[in-house]
């Protein structure tokens, strides 16, 4: 919890579902990789986690899918190990990492479809919902939390193939984001420049 310390500041104040989320994310997402990789990759973690969701409240809607995230990366972890292993011919080793590539990033679309539509969909409310004052907050908050669970989502990936820094890097591009006046909009920024990296992980097979 020490990342969500340093960044919340005062013990009573921190949620604590949230920044746990994120570590533990991080440690299952890392697990068998060096550990100072690990924590480099969890603090940005953290810090993200925690400052979205004092930007946005509605975000908590994040912890729900942590579970997902860990189940999703540990899946692909055990896919990729295994690649190398269960194909003797060059070819079907390189039909069977184009295959899991594709359903890993086929993975990560729907948080960043959705998180788009939301934020798009929250000014532009029916007018009974556009009238209550909490209404376009909440729904930013929940297009803020579907975005960062696939940002975290995205940085447990890089950590699960060996890119504790590009991780971090993400990570904290997303605890900038939630310090600016265009939160959802840095955000998807965010998704988008990481899924690069992620994109070249995955694909090429010559780093199974």
């Amino acid at each position: 919890m020490l990342g969500a310390l340093i960044v919340a500041g005062h013990l009573d104040r921190v949620g604590w579902a949230l920044p746990a989320g994120a570590l533990l994310l991080a440690w299952v997402a890392g697990r068998g990789r060096h550990w100072l990789g690990t924590a480099l990759a969890a603090l940005p973690q953290a810090a993200a986690a925690v400052l979205v969701w004092r930007a946005a409240p509605a975000a908590a809607v994040l912890v729900l899918g942590v579970p997902l995230i860990v189940l999703f990366v540990r899946w692909y972890a055990a896919r990729a190990a295994t690649a190398a292993d269960t194909h003797d011919d060059a070819r079907a080793f390189r039909r069977e990492v184009r295959d899991l590539a594709t359903v890993t990033l086929g993975a990560l679309a729907p948080p960043l479809v959705a998180g788009v539509a939301l934020g798009g969909a929250a000014y532009r409310l029916p007018y009974r919902l556009s009238g209550h004052p909490e209404a376009r907050a909440l729904v930013l908050g929940l297009a803020a939390g579907l975005l960062l669970c696939g940002v975290l989502a995205l940085t447990a990936l890089l950590i699960a193939r060996g890119r504790p820094v590009v991780a971090a890097a993400v990570a904290l591009g997303a605890a900038l984001s939630a310090v600016s006046p265009v939160l959802v909009v840095g955000l998807a920024v965010t998704y988008l420049v990481g899924l690069i990296p992620a994109v070249h992980a995955v694909v090429d097979p010559d780093r199974y």
